[in-house]
């Protein structure tokens, strides 16, 4: 197996890791902060594949691919900084 297709079947897995716990999310936690953190850990974990995906594949990228590598470093930056301020213990 070569590392690029290690680096796609772990793009999909992350992926699909990622949309279980949006589907999870609904169905699981009970509380409203729960809740938010399955959906943040979700949407890291589906840009992280997207993005992924984007930067190992070959050929010239199209515009939805290039708003993706400027849109999704945001918002899994911003669902990470919200992960960690709500991870709870006193600071």
């Amino acid at each position: 197996m070569s590392p690029t297709e290690l680096a796609v079947y772990a793009s999909w897995t992350a992926t699909g890791l990622g949309v279980a716990l949006w589907i999870a999310s609904y169905f699981r936690p009970r509380g409203s902060v729960a809740r938010m953190r399955f959906n943040d850990a979700g949407s890291v974990l589906i840009f992280g594949g997207i993005l992924v995906r984007i930067a190992i594949q070959g050929g010239p990228k199209n515009p939805l691919d290039w708003l993706l590598l400027v849109v999704g470093p945001i918002f899994a930056g911003v669902a990470l900084y919200r992960l960690f301020r709500t991870q709870g213990g006193d600071r």
